[in-house]
């Protein structure tokens, strides 16, 4: 039976590579709050596309190599979107009494991030779909 290290070991490639794209995500966070003066904007704005990044590669899972798969998803996806910076201004939100800022990145976040999943979904097959049609001609 194979030990942890044995594990951690077998693994060790993709491990390097989500911590690759986890750096370049991270990295491109630090660039939408250096160019986004508004920390709750960018914070979104992270979100947004982190999440849009993320459902296009759910819907491409079987075409592209699980390897690159993880590196995005666990790796640039999650070194981008900040949810917990998400949480934390909503809870500064409530503490300073501005109800009307809390529920509208709440509503904000909640609500575009889902709009991203089905637009990347839409993209995506869309896109799959001009592929076939060139591939066809």
């Amino acid at each position: 039976m194979p030990t942890l290290k044995d594990k951690l070991f077998a693994h060790a490639h993709e491990c390097l590579y989500a911590a690759l794209g986890g750096s370049i995500g991270a990295a491109t966070r630090v660039c939408v709050f250096a160019a986004v003066s508004n920390h709750i904007l960018s914070t979104l704005l992270c979100n947004v596309f982190g999440t849009f990044l993320l459902a296009c590669v759910m819907q491409l899972e079987n075409r592209i190599s699980p390897r690159l798969r993880n590196s995005i998803t666990a790796g640039f996806c999650g070194g981008l979107s900040i949810f917990a910076s998400f949480s934390k201004d909503s809870v500064l939100a409530v503490k300073n009494k501005d109800f009307l800022l809390f529920f509208a990145n709440f509503f904000a976040n909640f609500s575009l991030c889902i709009i991203a999943v089905y637009a990347a979904f839409a993209l995506v097959k869309y896109a799959g779909k001009v592929l076939i049609r060139r591939r066809a001609l």
